[in-house]
């Protein structure tokens, strides 16, 4: 159940993929409330990562460490030795860079 769109660019990072799909119902739903839908979106790029269960990553956002920190904690992620880890269920915004 892992969901990736067209154009998206994964290197050296483990996809947990999801516990469910969304219904059609759901993803009307969400693209009122300008969620993105589960998975990983159009033209994304995501490298030296750990996404975890049911994330929601925006197309063409880029998970990908661009100030090339080595350790920081925030609300929607964690950087653990320059690694990238999004823990379950976080939802990342269209066009969003880490």
């Amino acid at each position: 159940r892992s969901i990736i769109k067209p154009g998206a660019v994964i290197e050296n990072s483990v996809i947990m993929g999801n516990d469910f799909y969304e219904t059609d119902e759901e993803k009307e739903e969400n693209t009122r409330l300008n969620i993105p839908p589960i998975g990983i979106g159009e033209n994304c790029e995501i490298r030296n990562a750990i996404i975890d269960k049911n994330c929601r990553i925006g197309a063409n956002s880029h998970i990908v460490n661009i100030s090339n920190i080595q350790n920081e904690k925030s609300v929607k992620y964690h950087i653990q030795d320059g690694i990238i880890v999004l823990a379950k269920g976080t939802i990342i915004r269209e066009g969003s860079a880490i």
